[in-house]
């Protein structure tokens, strides 16, 4: 016979079959036995599942302890290294972590000093810090230590972990030492070095910008930087323009160079030239920004277009006195003449008021006078003189007009230039400038004008804006003038013209000289470049014109071409100031 006797082990349910040579069933005393023989059995295999998963388990953790970067020892309280996984064999120098075992720690791996171990000797609880390893090399490894007592195979050992922090170390070195680089150079900068944070507060402040603005650093840190440096007036579009860049880490400051004017702590306002990066953090962009006092750059510059404007007038001085001097000569011939006639004319009058007073007397008198008044008519030419004497005062005004014109045309060229952008009137810009060089191109070309009546004033520098004008005009005389040099043909021209665009105003100044060669076309705006001989020209006029136009109007000076032909240069003035300190970050 047979029968069956099921078994739960685990997760399993196993069923063992048992045969008999009786046929009977078996007794309760058979089955007992049987009964505690599974018992038993289930309990054998069940321990030997348990060592087999203890097994594996121990198998599973080896393998992870080995692979974690972390180095792990286990030392006993001895000191000496019961485990250690593959990460501190590969710190200390070893290939295999067997060659640890039965070391000491205090020889190989630890720097503490004798009987100095936190735990065994000291008493700690638990070591968390900040060591150096020591490898078998003699080198010593950051790293960050936990050691902790623990029970482990019916013993108490300590549970010991390292990290190498070398890269950490190096890095925070390296940041130190940037730290120490970037403090260094701000500290010695003659720049100002600002850095603002997201919600435009004052975060960094260097030794330059406490002399440039009058602030000490723990005066302006954590204080907006608007409320600070920018003047009053365009304290809300600056703080606008702000709001945009700490969005987007655009604005028209940032990866530029722009001139603004900034307010010291005494309340006076300064000319600065600005550059601004932005720096990308988590809660907004951050800028820095490296500002410089220009105002003694402002004056020179100031100074030197003044010196410069008067060098033009020093070399347009003696066609000027000329062009005075005609209107001068034929007032001074008219004054002459109307002297002389007024003498005559006192002739005439007196010999009428002797016939008025013959009338009185009777006729032999009356008949004596007007013969003498008839006389002195015709020897003094009335007829001419009623003719010539309107021709005279006429010419004699228009002459001091023109005289009029010069000075004031004069007056508003060598006028010093002002610091703040008013309207300018391109139009009676060039009129003034055609009236000073007027002795440059008369000799040379007939000069015609092509105004838009309605062209708007430009934002602008007047005395600049002159000063362009007169050296794009005088060098299109100059270049009208070397081409017919030894030669019979007539005059040149020059053609001044303005209209109006979509967003700018457009000059454009023409002439019929032989152009510009191409191997020169890149070179005609270099400072100091000139084709002129020497004492004829110092290279700076297109120099200046370009600056002037392009750095302080945001405008642009373009030209075209043809040798043989002539030269046109293209002047385009914006409507608008496109770079206004009101929307500057």
């Amino acid at each position: 016979s047979s029968f069956f006797l099921p078994l739960e082990v685990v997760d399993w349910c196993l069923v063992l079959q048992f045969y008999s040579p009786m046929e009977h069933e078996p007794d309760e005393g058979f089955m007992r036995v049987i009964r505690v023989l599974g018992i038993e059995l289930t309990r054998t295999i069940q321990r030997q599942l348990d060592q087999d998963a203890l097994r594996k388990n121990k198998e599973q953790l080896k393998l992870i302890l080995q692979s974690v970067p972390a180095g792990i020892l286990i030392v006993g309280r001895d000191k000496k290294i019961r485990w250690a996984n593959s990460t501190v064999a590969r710190m200390a120098g070893f290939s295999d972590p067997q060659s640890l075992t039965g070391h000491a720690c205090t020889e190989c791996l630890c720097t503490a000093e004798k009987d100095r171990c936190p735990v065994l000797d000291l008493g700690q609880v638990v070591d968390n810090s900040e060591s150096l390893f020591l490898s078998s090399r003699g080198q010593t490894i950051p790293v960050l230590k936990s050691v902790m007592s623990v029970h482990i195979d019916h013993e108490d050992v300590l549970l010991e972990t390292f990290i190498d922090i070398t890269a950490q170390k190096m890095a925070q070195q390296s940041l130190k030492e940037s730290e120490e680089r970037f403090k260094t150079i701000s500290h010695a900068a003659l720049d100002a070095i600002i850095m603002i944070d997201a919600d435009g507060r004052i975060i960094f402040w260097n030794p330059a910008a406490e002399r440039i603005f009058g602030y000490r650093a723990d005066e302006v840190h954590g204080r907006p930087v608007h409320d600070l440096l920018v003047p009053e007036r365009l304290r809300a579009q600056a703080r606008a323009g702000f709001e945009r860049f700490r969005k987007t880490g655009n604005g028209l400051a940032v990866g530029r160079l722009l001139e603004l004017t900034a307010v010291r702590k005494d309340g006076n306002e300064m000319p600065i030239e600005i550059a601004v990066s932005g720096i990308s953090k988590g809660e907004g962009w951050q800028a820095i920004a490296i500002i410089r006092d220009i105002t003694a750059r402002k004056q020179m510059e100031g100074q030197l277009a003044q010196a410069q404007k008067l060098e033009a007038i020093g070399s347009l001085a003696a066609g000027i006195a000329h062009e005075i001097n005609t209107p001068t000569q034929y007032v001074s011939d008219n004054t002459s003449f109307l002297s002389d006639a007024f003498g005559d004319l006192e002739q005439l009058i007196a010999a009428h008021r002797r016939l008025c007073g013959a009338v009185s007397a009777g006729e032999t008198a009356l008949a004596e006078c007007v013969r003498e008044a008839e006389e002195i008519a015709r020897k003094i030419d009335v007829g001419y003189l009623l003719e010539e004497i309107p021709k005279s005062l006429q010419q004699s005004k228009e002459g001091l007009m023109r005289i009029a014109e010069i000075v004031r045309a004069m007056k508003e060229f060598s006028h010093p230039s002002s610091k703040e952008k008013r309207p300018v009137d391109l139009n009676q810009a060039i009129r003034t400038t055609v009236t000073v060089a007027r002795n440059e191109w008369k000799y040379v070309a007939d000069l015609s004008l092509d105004l838009e009546a309605d062209l708007p004033p430009v934002p602008g520098l007047p005395g600049e804006i002159n000063q362009t004008l007169l050296n794009i005009i005088v060098n299109a005389a100059h270049a009208i003038g070397e081409v017919a040099k030894g030669k019979s043909a007539g005059k040149g021209r020059i053609s001044v013209s303005t209209r109006r665009l979509e967003d700018a105003a457009e000059i454009r100044i023409a002439d019929t000289g032989g152009g510009i060669p191409e191997k020169i076309r890149h070179r005609i705006f270099d400072p100091f470049f000139t084709t002129k001989g020497i004492g004829k020209g110092t290279g700076q006029g297109l120099a200046i014109a370009r600056t002037v136009v392009v750095k302080h109007h945001g405008g642009a000076l373009e030209f075209e071409t043809e040798e043989g032909r002539g030269t046109t240069f293209v002047i385009r003035f914006p409507l608008k100031d496109p770079v206004p300190q009101e929307q500057a970050t």
